[in-house]
């Protein structure tokens, strides 16, 4: 296969990608990252149009090939970066590299050393494979291990070809040879390659955040943010199995909104959607990170705290009980409305027992929620704990 027709085959691919790219990050802006890839593949045809233009001169198409290439690479890599980190992407190193290629690749040393400048090329293409190889194995998730390690394993074959082709264009240029037919070819089979196949993978990691992100819509109350009671109770699940094979404890606390009713009575639901929402605030301010928070339904709520024994769970039940109880949610001035609401919780609690399953511990929570509701709520049951193994009484 000759040089031209590599070229052109590369350009028909990539304006369909470009173009297909462009239409679907306009179509779904879920995706994060397609934008950027669509600019990928239009720098790249560029980058191929240019080295095809034969009315320019030949330092002219070395050169846009050059620059387009390498830009291409860092339009991927600001891709990764939006995708991955979800920050705004600002790829420093790779403006500073296509500097560096305008300055040397276009510069004097083009018409001085062109083998010399030649050079240059792979060795920026080795920079950006391995930053952005570096970003992938740092971001990823678990989920999205597999497609982030086919895609690090392209970029480092990329980048090993790269090298290569360093040592090779060197050596031509040690011995006055200008660069072969056949090294040309291969680096734009590899180039054309590399580029297609990691756009496939671009898009196996972007399904699967997509799959991680509709899971967690599943799972989460729209409300509050916290874990519907479904999720709430799979996660109990897996620490109750931690718990008996590595016989530690955890507790379950089961919370409710005092006198939540009245609430959205008085002063209307939007108050009362407020009023979870900071109960939630409050709470999270409470417990651990290794805490998990949960919506139970209506004004209930549930937490895990792993590894947290009868006192423990005790001493952290009356944190959320305080941090609440401290809450001022202010309210639009009316008619005989106070300037803000004050909120209490009640709150109860049981800890792990050998032979508990998730159904029984919740049992026995919500029954001392109950408990703690008789004895005037904004309060915890158990008051105190006493003897392994005994019930907790006031």
């Amino acid at each position: 296969m000759d040089p031209q027709t590599v070229v052109w085959l590369a350009i028909i691919l990539f304006a369909l990608s470009s173009v297909s790219f462009l239409l679907i990050h306009l179509s779904n802006q879920r995706l994060r990252g397609v934008g950027w890839l669509a600019a990928t593949f239009f720098a790249g045809l560029l980058g191929w149009g240019t080295s095809a233009a034969q009315p320019l001169p030949l330092w002219a198409r070395q050169f846009a090939g050059d620059f387009f290439t390498l830009l291409g690479f860092v339009l991927m890599h600001v891709a990764v970066m939006e995708m991955m980190t979800k920050r705004k992407p600002v790829p420093s190193v790779g403006i500073l590299l296509l500097i560096a290629v305008c300055v040397i690749d276009g510069g004097v040393a083009l018409h001085l050393l062109p083998n010399a400048a030649r050079s240059l090329m792979p060795l920026t293409l080795v920079i950006k494979c391995v930053r952005t190889t570096y970003l992938l194995l740092r971001a990823a998730h678990d989920e999205e291990t597999l497609p982030a390690w086919f895609s690090s394993a392209v970029f480092i074959a990329f980048g090993l070809f790269q090298l290569v082709r360093f040592g090779m264009l060197v050596s031509a240029g040690l011995h006055h040879r200008p660069q072969s037919d056949g090294l040309l070819v291969a680096h734009q089979v590899a180039l054309l390659v590399a580029s297609l196949t990691i756009a496939s993978s671009f898009f196996w990691m972007s399904n699967v955040q997509l799959s991680m992100q509709l899971q967690l819509m599943a799972g989460t109350d729209p409300l509050t943010r916290l874990y519907n009671r479904r999720t709430f109770l799979n996660v109990c699940d897996k620490e109750l199995s931690t718990a008996i094979q590595r016989h530690r404890p955890f507790s379950v606390l089961m919370i409710d909104l005092d006198h939540f009713k009245k609430i959205n009575d008085e002063f209307g639901h939007a108050v009362g959607d407020s009023a979870l929402v900071a109960v939630v605030e409050a709470m999270q301010a409470a417990v651990r990170g290794s805490d998990t928070l949960a919506r139970w339904g209506g004004e209930e709520f549930s937490a895990l705290l792993p590894q947290a024994d009868m006192s423990s769970a005790r001493i952290a039940a009356e944190r959320v009980r305080s941090n609440v109880e401290k809450l001022l949610v202010p309210l639009a001035l009316q008619i005989n409305s106070p300037r803000s609401l004050q909120l209490t919780v009640s709150i109860g609690l049981a800890s792990y027992q050998a032979g508990d399953t998730v159904e029984s511990l919740m049992q026995r929570a919500d029954e001392h929620l109950y408990r703690a509701k008789q004895r005037g709520r904004n309060c915890v049951f158990p008051l105190f704990d006493v003897t392994e193994g005994s019930r907790a009484l006031a």
